[in-house]
């Protein structure tokens, strides 16, 4: 690894990456960025090259935790190595998979990234997020359907107008997301 340019970037606030698209990308503040980018440039093939290494290692390394640790055939492991490394995506609903081939579903009212809902649940060796198909319900919710989410919402300590806001409009949405907020004994 060319690691004196890499400490030298970091050292400037520069973080380097590969785009989905095979392209290195550079942030950092403006000014250091017009600063280093004839640096940059020079050293184009050799920073893409090393850190498109450096992610396929991180790829192999993950799916073969993921094969050999958790059980998951290759195909599923590379899968879910790959959903992983695609980036911070906010999902409201999340599989989750633990040890013994246990798979649970786990709502999240506020959404969360892949990086929180593993560190919410330190146990899980693996999650992905998942959209539900959505069919919409015939009414609107009743005042006492309203009552219980928002019960609930409050159990779970959901403060944030705009989250309850966004949880009863999506009960009003969806039939599958009003029974997942309506199910008694859900897990949080």
């Amino acid at each position: 690894m060319n690691a004196p340019i890499f400490l030298e970037l970091e050292r400037q606030g520069v973080h380097l990456s590969v785009s989905p698209s095979g392209e290195l990308e550079a942030e950092g503040k403006p000014e250091t960025l017009d600063r280093l980018l004839p640096s940059i440039r020079e050293n184009k093939a050799a920073l893409l090259s090393e850190l498109l290494e450096a992610k396929n290692e991180a790829f192999e390394e993950r799916a073969a935790i993921l094969e050999y640790e958790a059980g998951f055939p290759r195909g599923e492991a590379e899968r879910l190595a790959r959903a992983e490394q695609a980036g911070p995506k906010v999902s409201y609903w999340w599989r989750l998979h633990f040890p013994g081939d246990v798979v649970r579903v786990h709502f999240v009212p506020s959404g969360d990234t892949h990086d929180g809902i593993l560190r919410a649940h330190p146990e899980a060796i693996a999650a992905e997020p998942f959209e539900l198909s959505t069919t919409t319900p015939p009414e609107t919710l009743s005042e006492a359907q309203e009552a219980a989410i928002r019960s609930w919402l409050a159990s779970i300590d959901e403060r944030s107008q705009a989250v309850i806001d966004e949880v009863l409009a999506a009960c009003n949405r969806s039939k599958e997301y009003r029974a997942y907020a309506l199910k008694p004994n859900k897990e949080h």
